[in-house]
């Protein structure tokens, strides 16, 4: 852990508790030019008295505001609105990137290369086209992908 110094002024009940996201991040910050220092407190400690009233004065004045939880609602509600163009324009990157991760290609001179079926990647080339080792990476892809499906929308209810 970074700056070890900075946790000889914490108790030690806060001392022996595991670091949390929020102070990583704040211990990547310590020292670097530009950072602007606002770090974790400590959990057992009461809030000084230097941040309690401009806080509360932010709060009688409505200066502060909850976080949307779920995301900005103009955001939510565009890619709602524009779920299926989305999709589209999404589909066409893919389809337009296939010709760069086609797994079975041949130069044909000035012309480029030639996307192949794999018998014709054979013949044009005289390597194994590694159909298997294709298939079964393209399965495990897939295989990702509705895992992570399943889990975000598990992960949401």
């Amino acid at each position: 852990m970074k700056n070890q110094s900075h946790l000889l002024s914490i108790t030690r009940p806060a001392q022996a508790e595991p670091d949390s996201g929020i102070v990583k991040a704040a211990m990547y910050g310590f020292g670097r030019p530009g950072v602007i220092p606002l770090w974790a407190g400590e959990g057992n400690l009461p809030t000084p008295e230097a941040f309690c009233k401009p806080a509360a004065e932010s709060l009688l004045k409505g200066e502060t505001f909850y976080t949307w939880q779920r995301g900005i609602p103009e955001l939510r509600e565009a890619l709602a609105r524009y779920h299926a163009l989305i999709m589209a324009h999404l589909t066409g990157f893919l389809l337009g990137s296939l010709p760069l991760l086609w797994p079975w290609q041949a130069d044909n001179g000035q012309l480029g290369r030639e996307m192949l079926l794999p018998a014709g990647y054979l013949a044009a080339s005289g390597r194994d086209p590694q159909i298997l080792a294709c298939v079964l990476l393209m399965v495990s892809g897939f295989t990702i992908v509705l895992l992570l499906e399943y889990l975000g929308r598990k992960h949401a209810s």
